[in-house]
């Protein structure tokens, strides 16, 4: 499969801000041009649709912010021309997490905003919710609004345990202790 990026380590930890650092940039940083060299000889829509979404990703983890966003709305188009609209929700949540690390708050919180609604008028993306509130507890988080933040995180935190994930259940106690932390509540 063309973005089997196996050979590369793209796994990545967080920092003190709660933002993804990759573990080995070099590596990470050839992994994503391994897929984007990937791009070319893919036909099939969907697939090209769901590797422009990963590589819009991990362009975020390693900074390249305009990179990042430029691959995320091929992904919203391209999920958008095949009518896959949970495809085209999850695209949408990652480039409101890019707008939050652009540090366009404006934007990014009208985006997490639409997505709650249509979250909670659309059965389909209730999969999706704990996601939703942790990345939108990122962004208030960054903003500096850390009450915000905590209760987002609550949320996907009651979430994440009644999934019975408990390796995110672990990342959302970590981004609430370090809410905690900030607002003195430890």
């Amino acid at each position: 499969m063309v973005n089997n990026c196996s050979s590369f380590n793209m796994e990545f930890t967080f920092d003190k801000d709660l933002r993804e650092k990759p573990i080995n940039q070099k590596e990470m940083r050839n992994g994503v041009q391994h897929m984007i060299d990937g791009l070319e000889s893919l036909e099939d829509l969907d697939k090209k649709a769901m590797l422009h979404g990963e590589i819009g990703v991990y362009l975020r983890i390693l900074g390249e912010l305009d990179e990042s966003e430029q691959f995320l709305k091929q992904a919203i188009r391209l999920h958008s021309q095949r009518n896959n609209l949970t495809s085209v929700f999850i695209n949408q949540l990652r480039i409101a997490h890019t707008y939050q690390w652009q540090q366009e708050f404006e934007k990014a919180n009208v985006l997490f905003n639409e997505l709650i609604k249509r979250l909670h008028n659309d059965q389909r993306y209730e999969p999706y919710k704990d996601f939703l509130y942790q990345h939108y507890g990122k962004c208030k988080f960054e903003e500096g609004e850390y009450e915000a933040a905590y209760s987002l995180f609550q949320v996907a935190l009651k979430v994440r345990k009644e999934k019975g994930d408990y390796s995110l259940v672990r990342s959302t106690e970590v981004s609430i202790n370090r809410c905690k932390e900030i607002l003195n509540l430890l």
